[in-house]
């Protein structure tokens, strides 16, 4: 498969110079969102052969940044076109979240080339997430015994509330 890419805006364009520059790029190993800033650069990746689509990470942002595909009934697609989907990635804060709660170890993220663990994410830091011990399609387990936040309580109803 020969690589996409997005661009979401331009580097430059004339004498303007528009920031944050946002790049989508979708390949066999991976659909990554890159965003660079003018001092460091962002990525956020869900690995193709991990993820089974199972739209956790989607149930779990914060901010809508990811989407479910828009598919077609009764057309056949591929893997990589049923993947989650940065369909605001201006609203991506590279909070994390998606990469905690995804049950499938499937997302990834990097600042300036460097992948980050879940420990090194702010909301993990500041105690605004719990630690977990197990991360499943609809259930998690908090290390933290009797953790609670209002933040922390929507994710949990996110993930363990029933589709219609």
């Amino acid at each position: 498969m020969k690589p996409q890419k997005i661009q979401f805006n331009e580097h430059c364009k004339g004498d303007n110079m528009n920031w944050p520059a946002i790049e989508e790029t979708l390949n066999e190993e991976s659909r990554t969102l890159k965003v660079e800033y003018m001092t460091k650069t962002t990525e956020l990746l869900v690995a193709t052969k991990t993820c089974t689509t199972c739209m956790q990470c989607v149930n779990v942002c914060p901010k809508n940044a990811l989407a479910r595909p828009i598919l077609v009934k009764g057309v056949k697609t591929t893997k990589l076109e049923r993947l989650p989907v940065f369909n605001k990635p201006l609203k991506c804060v590279f909070c994390g979240v998606c990469m905690v709660f995804c049950p499938y170890k499937a997302i990834s993220m990097k600042i300036n080339g460097n992948k980050l663990s879940s420990t090194d994410l702010p909301l993990m830091k500041s105690k605004i997430l719990p630690s977990l011990t197990t991360v499943k399609l609809g259930k998690v387990e908090v290390g933290d015994f009797g953790f609670t936040n209002p933040f922390f309580e929507r994710i949990i109803n996110c993930i363990t509330k029933k589709s219609d």
